[in-house]
């Protein structure tokens, strides 16, 4: 199973450092929006094309934004993609 971050590695040819900076900028520009209530769904797509990724982390997207942490790690981010995965097989 690929993480987010891998898919990020692969699709920007960087290492998980830089991924997990990339992947923290986006949420960042996310949360900014929401809190201007400026968030629209277009939004997080576009967040999904700057990072490589697929539009089917853009309910990563929004589970992130709903959640009371502020940027996810690894650790989080690992977590979160298992729930997604649980719910589609379910």
């Amino acid at each position: 199973m690929n993480t987010i971050i891998d898919s990020i590695c692969n699709s920007c040819s960087c290492n998980k450092q830089q991924a997990e900076e990339y992947l923290q900028d986006e949420i960042r520009n996310l949360r900014e929006l929401k809190a201007l209530n400026d968030l629209r769904l277009s939004d997080i797509e576009t967040g999904c094309d700057n990072l490589g990724l697929e539009h089917d982390y853009v309910e990563y997207f929004i589970n992130v934004l709903a959640s009371c942490y502020q940027i996810p790690t690894e650790y989080e981010t690992e977590n979160n993609e298992r729930r997604m995965q649980k719910t589609d097989s379910q």
